[in-house]
Parts: structure tokens; sequence; C-alpha cells
């Protein structure tokens, strides 16, 4: 039995207890994330992790259970009261969102729970972060002693990363989603009318081509391809991601005629009256009905409910975004009836504009996904392929090559009809990028994917594992005369990246951290190429990019646990873990003549066999959407 228990959320939290609890030999401390576990370290505060209390097992449990209740919306109740439309509007949530949130609050409150009933404490000190994961824990006798806290709980759908150079300064900063939105929609304004790019719905009777939330840049070769198509328009609808962030973006969709659609004016001054109308209504629902046991029942795990705990927050998002949601079910519907569209393509059909199109589509459009990753599953590694997209393909998908076609086939029990065999368009120019650098030093690509909530794998020791072994890294390429080092992360927006950059820059306040430059140029002043998987069930996109372009990679993983993947099993990528000699990986990778080629030559044959249609996907897709 524990007198005092101590759980500690962030580094604000350590401010808010008294010395003399910590120093208290009667006192049990654990701290819940890698920052408040390094303060507690550097001043030798004796204390415990607290997710290491989870086995692996467990949050695959967790991880399945958050899966299985993506749909909890489709409830007959919420059907009924919440339905906008004909579409159930709390299903408009992005579906990774909406997972993360539930991954989250599940994993904090088994850990909570495995803590009380081992420590068995009569007193627990912690912040009000933790309150209602307390009570719904809460076991006879247990004092609870709370201090307020000013965390910012907000979730990165809350907020959006704004990244842009200047020049070769890279200019990062995080802005609410509404002001991002504002930005968005005078950028968009702005260059779409001095450029003529609007969408022309006079040209709404002729056949077109609708692609949402694409980045044109960089699928410049199938744009292309499909600006040779004659009476068809090719329109990009991004509601959530811009189409370009400055003139020159724009300057792209003018030289392949592409049309962005100005989706605002689908929206009638009877549709905004209609709008103001139901959001007051379709706020009290909420609020009446959030108390209700089925709620609950939906959200029970191993005899826990997390309702009370996610509650306040979804009820906080459709507060929020009730306006907008409604706005994109209009939309939706508009683009459906009255533009004659031929097919829809989309990358995922989880994302909120996607979600609602597939919902919205009474015309039963052809909609295909089309793939846009690096994915490599297998049976054993079958349970993560939702975050591709796959659980739930609505119409068609076109994938890179006969290795996903099979699984899908295999696992998910598609039928081939349903599947286009295309490769990657978004790859086609790097098959046409084939210059080499010569340099008198040796350059080295360190390419670190971050770390992500959505798969319940997120805990302190793999934060601690992936510092040491970029520091690893570090020190060897530092050591070496002969080697550069160019560090490039990922743009994606994560709690995460936010902290390697902070660590790179502790590290050596000289290094650049590359957020915006495109893979391909960057790689191309590489000789070499490091990534670094922390879920072991994934590799990076860039380990096929660098393969394409000729680049010996080696791959590590952060688990002794691996899975099977095929190009690994092809030796076309070095891979080691990160308790391996990594110093003879990157001897091997940047100077064994042997090991470079094999590795390339290895790679032709993984990309053959993984791969179809090199260079040439572009126009291959192009076809299957003019047919």
């Amino acid at each position: 039995m524990t007198n005092n228990l101590v759980l500690i959320h962030s580094k604000e939290d350590l401010k808010k207890i008294p010395k003399s609890l910590l120093d208290d030999s009667e006192t049990k401390i654990f701290s819940f994330n890698v920052e408040s576990h390094k303060i507690l370290d550097k001043n030798n505060i004796t204390h415990e992790i607290a997710d290491e209390i989870l086995k692996y097992s467990e949050r695959l449990e967790i991880f399945d259970f958050s899966v299985r209740i993506h749909n909890w919306f489709n409830h007959e109740k919420l059907n009924e009261l919440f339905n906008f439309q004909n579409v159930n509007i709390l299903g408009v949530l992005d579906g990774n969102e909406f997972q993360s949130l539930i991954v989250k609050s599940l994993l904090n409150l088994i850990i909570i729970e495995k803590i009380i009933s081992k420590e068995k404490p009569e007193k627990i000190f912690a912040g009000t972060s933790f309150e209602e994961y307390l009570k719904i824990i809460k076991k006879n006798n247990i004092i609870f002693d709370l201090w307020l806290e000013n965390n910012d709980e907000s979730t990165l759908w809350d907020k959006i990363s704004f990244k842009k150079n200047i020049g070769k300064i890279p200019l990062s900063f995080n802005i609410s989603r509404r002001k991002y939105q504002k930005i968005k929609k005078i950028v968009e304004k702005t260059v779409c009318s001095s450029l003529n790019l609007w969408f022309n719905f006079k040209d709404i009777n002729k056949e077109t081509i609708l692609f949402l939330e694409f980045d044109p840049e960089q699928y410049s070769e199938l744009f292309l391809n499909l600006s040779k198509i004659e009476n068809t328009n090719v329109v990009c609808c991004n509601i959530r991601n811009p189409a370009f962030r400055d003139l020159a973006g724009g300057k792209i969709l003018k030289k392949f005629n592409i049309k962005m659609l100005d989706y605002e004016k689908l929206i009638s001054k009877q549709d905004n009256e209609q709008i103001s109308n139901s959001y007051k209504i379709f706020v009290k629902k909420l609020e009446n009905i959030f108390d209700e046991k089925f709620l609950y029942d939906i959200f029970m795990f191993q005899n826990l409910s997390i309702w009370p705990i996610i509650r306040k927050k979804i009820l906080e998002i459709f507060n929020e975004r009730v306006i907008e949601y409604m706005k994109i079910i209009i939309i939706s519907k508009e683009i459906i009836q009255k533009i004659n569209l031929k097919s829809i393509v989309l990358l995922n059909e989880i994302g909120e504009i996607e979600k609602t199109i597939i919902n919205s589509n009474s015309k039963q459009i052809p909609i295909i996904l089309l793939q846009h990753g690096y994915t490599d599953y297998n049976h054993e590694t079958s349970r993560f392929d939702y975050l591709s997209g796959y659980s739930n393909i609505s119409n068609k998908i076109a994938v890179w090559g006969e290795t996903q076609k099979n699984y899908l086939m295999k696992e998910k029990k598609l039928s081939s009809e349903k599947i286009l065999v295309i490769g990657s368009p978004k790859h086609d120019k790097f098959f046409k990028s084939n210059e080499q650098n010569v340099k008198e030093k040796k350059t080295i690509l360190l390419a670190p994917r971050p770390i992500t909530e959505i798969s319940g794998e997120d805990n302190i020791e793999l934060h601690i594992r992936y510092e040491k072994i970029l520091k690893k890294i570090y020190q060897i390429i530092k050591n070496s005369e002969n080697v550069d080092i160019i560090i490039k992360l990922h743009p994606i927006q994560l709690g995460h990246n936010e902290e390697l950059v902070e660590f790179f820059k502790s590290l050596d306040s000289k290094l650049h951290v590359d957020l915006f430059s495109s893979v391909k140029d960057i790689m191309k002043q590489s000789d070499a190429v490091i990534s670094i998987s922390p879920e072991n069930w994934d590799l990076s996109t860039i380990v096929l990019e660098s393969q394409i372009l000729d680049k010996p990679t080696l791959n590590i993983f952060l688990n002794e646990k691996t899975y099977e993947f095929q190009c690994i099993n092809d030796n076309s990528v070095l891979s080691m873990t990160d308790s391996s000699d990594i110093q003879h990986g990157i001897n091997e990778i940047l100077f064994n003549e042997s090991t470079i080629n094999n590795l390339k030559q290895n790679a032709k044959k993984h990309l053959k066999s993984y791969l179809v249609n090199h260079g040439t996907a572009s126009q291959k897709f192009a076809k299957i959407l003019n047919s």
C-alpha cells in the first residue's frame, strides 16, 4: 500500500506539487509523458514511468477497440436525431481525429486504473485533467487532491501548423483552424481570380473528373496527362488542404488547365438560413442526449466507459465545427447533384469531405481511392490497415502493384474488379530523375518518421529510444571527417514532429532540419538514406523513394519485434534495430561498394515486383479515368 500517489501529466504539474511531497519517502510518483520524466530524472527525483505498466498486447486491444467503434454515430438514436439533409452530421468528424481521441483517452484510463489497483493509495495527487479518469475508477476511501491545470488539451486538429519557406528560411507557426481557413480563402481568391483558375459553373454539363484534397504539384505528371483529354473538366476541390501555397503553385494549375472549385458558391442564401436555424437545435440535442446510458455502453472497454472523458471534447468539437460540417454536407450534395461527374478520386475515405461525398453519392458516381503510401500489409499486420483506409473501400481502389492487390483479395476479400493496378502517379517524376551529384564528401539523408498516437504504440520508452538512436547516428557522422548530414522531417502535423525539431536544436544548434523541400530534390543531394521506423509494422514512403532514386538505404526499427516486409526479404534495404551495430550499417551504405551495388541491384528487382508502370503510372491512370 502507498500513502501518497502523485500522477504527473506535464512539466507544468511539477510547479504545483510541494517539494516536501516529492521528497517524502511515503510518496510514489508516476510520470505520464517524456517531458516530465526528463525533468524528474534530471532532478534525481525517484519516479516510475506510468505507461510501462501496460503490455504491448493491451495496447493492441485498445487499438482494436478504437477501430471497432469508429462508426459509433450509426446508433439508431443518433441517426434519427442528428440527420441533416439525410446525412448524420456526427459522422462527418475525421476518422483519424476520433480514433486518436479514443486511443489517447483509453491508454490513460487503463494505465491509471492499473496503477491504483497495484499501489492501493490512501491519497492521490493529480491535475484536473485526470479528474474524470479518477472519478470513473474511484475506489473506496481514496482521497483526491487535485490542482488546477492550464494545459492546452486541444487536439492537433484544433490547430493548424502553417509552414512556408521565406527564401532559405523555414517559417512555421500554429494558428487556429478558423484563422487558417480565413487565410486559405484569401490566398485562393487572390490567386484563382488573377490566374482564372475558378471552375466555370457554366461547364457543369461537361464531363468532370473531381479530385478531393489533392496537391497538384505532387501529382503534376498525372495532371499533365489529364490536360490532354478533350471535352473534360479536371477540377480540384480542396476544403481542408490548400491546392497551392503561393502564386508559383497556382501557375502549376494554370499550366495543366486544372480548375479549382469555388465551393462556397454552392451554398445559397436559403442554405445559410437553414444552417443558422439548425445550429442551435443541433447543439441543444447534443447537450440533452450526451448523458444517456447507451452512449456509456458504446464506449465501454473492460467494464470501464470512457464516455465521461471524451464527452466534453466531442461537445467542444461539434460546438465549434457544426456550421462548418453542415456546409460540407450541402457542398457535397450540390457537387453530386449539379456537376456532371464522370469520377471522383480521393486519397482516403475517412476525412471530413471524403466521408461526406461518399455518403452523398446518390448517383453512384465511380469513386476511386488512390493508394498514396508505401503499404506492405500481411496477415500479421492486417489489423493496422484501417490506417490506410482499407477497412471499408466504398467503390474502387487504385494500387501500386500486385503485392497490394493480392493482399486486398486475400485479407479483405475484395473482388479483383474493384482493384486497379496502376503504379504510383506521384512517383513518375522520380523515375525521370537520374542525375547524380559527385562530391568530395559523402552526404547521408536522415529521415526520422514521427511517432503517432493513433496506433496506441506511443510511449515514453519509445521516445527515449528514439532520441538515443538519433544521438548515436549524429555522433557517428560527426566523428566522420568525410560525411555530411541532411535531416528531413516528414511534413505531417504531429506533436512528435515538433518534439524532433526541438531535439535537433538542443543537439546541435547549427543543424539544419528541413521540413518543406521536396523529397526528390533533397534526396538528389544525398549518397545514402537512413529511415527510422518507430512503429514496427510500417515503413516510410521515403524507403520506396530512396530505392527509385538509386540510394542505398538503412532502415532502423525501434522494436526488437519486426514484421515481414517485401523489400527487406528482397534485400533491397538494409534493416537493423536500434540495438544493432549502427556504425557498421552506416559504413556499409556509404563506403562498402559491394553492399551498395547489391542493394541497388536488389532494389531494381524489388521495384519490378512491388511497383508497376515505372514512370508511366500517370498515363495509365489518366486512360482509366478517361474510359
